[in-house]
């Protein structure tokens, strides 16, 4: 239950494209002096086992093509309650569409693991067409333990609809090393609107398949509000 948790949700309030576990939004980067406020929840289904996670983040352009941000999750989960790891990120976007990105987790939480974690991957997005653009990812986690880590791999499209934007997406999770987690393959799909010009909601679902899930498949549905300044 919680390995799907952490996976897929560590980083959302960063990113909320294709509500995959994209450390980044790989197709909105924040140019210099921008910054966002991201507020939302999660609810996870799993077999007989749920909850929710509260999530806070603010992300901000420190110059062209480098971003920072932190993120803060609170779960209600079960009979846990209380406050998850804060993370902090840092990205670099070059102009040929290709980022890197660090995520720190720190070791400060009241539920879930508590060690220090790190995340960094290499991102690339592209628009296909006018009105059909691609991001990409490719991330590995807990670096910075002696233990198996995971190698995700994610792709998302992102279609504009008149007043919404529509996104697909998928990610799939690799166990690497001795007693490693098995084949992890979490779908999704989103929508996107902005309320005013300032204000973004987004509101998706993402499915898990694959061995590392056992029988029952964990559903997590998703809504989120930034607040872009």
């Amino acid at each position: 239950m919680k390995q799907v948790f952490i996976a897929v949700l560590a980083f959302c309030a960063a990113s909320s494209f294709a509500h995959t576990g994209f450390a980044w939004d790989p197709l909105h980067v924040l140019d210099a002096g921008e910054g966002e406020v991201s507020v939302g929840t999660d609810y996870e289904k799993h077999g007989d086992h749920g909850g929710l996670v509260f999530n806070a983040g603010v992300s901000y352009g420190i110059i062209e093509g480098l971003e920072a941000a932190i993120t803060f999750p609170f779960y209600h989960h079960d009979d846990e309650t209380g406050f998850g790891q804060p993370a902090l990120g840092v990205r670099y976007w070059l102009p040929i569409d290709l980022g890197f990105f660090a995520n720190l987790a720190l070791p400060f939480a009241g539920v879930g693991p508590n060690d220090l974690g790190l995340t960094a991957g290499v991102q690339y997005s592209a628009e296909l067409t006018d009105e059909l653009s691609i991001g990409s990812e490719i991330n590995i986690g807990d670096l910075l333990s002696d233990g198996a880590k995971d190698l995700t791999i994610g792709l998302g499209l992102e279609h504009p609809l008149g007043p919404i934007t529509l996104s697909i997406g998928s990610e799939f999770l690799i166990g690497i090393g001795d007693d490693a987690e098995k084949l992890g393959i979490n779908p999704c799909a989103g929508i996107s609107f902005d309320i005013g010009e300032m204000l973004h909601a987004d509101v998706g679902v993402t499915l898990g398949f694959g061995d590392r899930y056992g029988d029952d498949m964990p559903v997590i549905i998703s809504a989120s509000v930034s607040l872009h300044f």
